[in-house]
């Protein structure tokens, strides 16, 4: 999903001065981060000018997914990582009692990575149908 690639380096003999150009691909979520920090001037797509359909497309074939699934923690942070193991359990509301966010809880990181593609999925589908 993130990539980044070198079109064009060159450093002023002067100034030695450097000026790199690239073109970046990243989830939307990233791009407040670069603009609030202004390390960069770059020119980017609009979301807005982007057909809702192929949007959506592009999520569905090229999903940004967490690199960290944090245990659920009291706190704003989770320090502790799910284990691996390959068991998918995810846990409602009625299975563990009271509210976690949202009702969902799972067990591992590939029980979090399948929740996370069906409500991609879920998602996704709703919308294109509605179009």
């Amino acid at each position: 999903m993130i990539s980044a690639k070198i079109i064009a380096d060159s450093i002023n003999a002067k100034t030695s001065d450097r000026l790199t150009t690239f073109i970046v691909k990243f989830p939307r979520f990233v791009n407040s981060e670069l603009l609030r920090h202004r390390n960069f001037s770059f020119c980017s797509a609009s979301s807005r000018a982007i057909p809702s359909k192929k949007l959506i497309l592009s999520v569905v074939n090229d999903p940004a997914i967490p690199v960290f699934w944090g245990k659920n923690q009291s706190g704003m942070q989770s320090y502790e990582e799910l284990p691996d193991n390959d068991e998918v359990e995810i846990y409602g509301i009625d299975d563990i009692g009271g509210y976690i966010n949202g009702g969902i809880t799972c067990s591992s990181k590939k029980a979090a990575e399948t929740r996370w593609f069906e409500a991609r999925d879920t998602i996704s589908t709703g919308i294109l149908v509605m179009k």
